[in-house]
């Protein structure tokens, strides 16, 4: 654990690695530590998990898979700013274990370009308390945008109150057709929606227009 300067702070029941240059090698030892390790016991009690700003990529992250699966009460998930370009090992690990107690994902500044696995965890009922996701300053357009879409209308958003897929810093490249499918969403799948960031994306005037009616409604 000094090795690779991840904190444990067992008293707040959180992880903390963010800033440490963790590499995919990193998160090998981090998973060792969690499921055979010296943080075995304190796994079942982790409520944060804190990764920003590494250089974690797909290869580190099936390596993380095992540590998310042996934290059934983690509520936060922050792997803001690394190079991830699949959520396929998050996903797995949702579908086998359900992600019961997960409010907050930050997936932003990654290199996504498909949401759509994640979506349909999502419309599985994993992570059913989901409050916050974020998703922005990735490489997502309309057809993820339809999928998650999709899967809040199915239910996945019951519990939603910030969706950000843009801000004023970076967006994704989710058009006119995109938006159109969540504003579909906001009227049938979105009921406690209280921020939806849609900035430096591809949309337009005439879509832009359907949301406002949206949401005078």
């Amino acid at each position: 654990m000094k090795r690779i300067g991840v904190t444990p702070a067992l008293p707040s029941r959180a992880l903390r690695g963010a800033l440490r240059g963790l590499t995919e090698d990193d998160c090998a030892v981090l998973s060792h530590c969690a499921t055979r390790g010296p943080l075995v016991d304190a796994m079942p009690s982790l409520r944060l998990v804190d990764l920003s700003y590494n250089s974690i990529g797909d290869e580190g992250l099936r390596g993380l898979a095992g540590l998310l699966a042996a934290a059934p009460a983690l509520e936060k998930l922050s792997l803001y700013e690394n190079k991830v370009s699949s959520l396929r090992p998050i996903v797995a690990a949702l579908h086998a274990h359900g992600g019961p107690s997960l409010r907050v994902l930050n997936l932003a500044w990654n290199r996504l370009d498909n949401a759509g696995p994640l979506a349909a965890a999502l419309a599985a009922g994993a992570a059913p308390l989901l409050a916050n996701l974020r998703l922005d300053s990735n490489r997502l357009g309309d057809a993820s945008a339809a999928a998650l879409a999709a899967a809040f209308v199915k239910g996945a958003g019951a519990q939603l109150e910030s969706l950000v897929l843009g801000t004023d810093r970076a967006g994704n490249l989710i058009g006119d057709e995109g938006l159109l499918d969540l504003v579909d969403a906001l009227g049938r799948g979105l009921p406690c929606l209280r921020e939806l960031g849609l900035s430096n994306n591809l949309i337009g005037d005439a879509s832009a227009t359907q949301l406002a009616n949206c949401l005078s409604l």
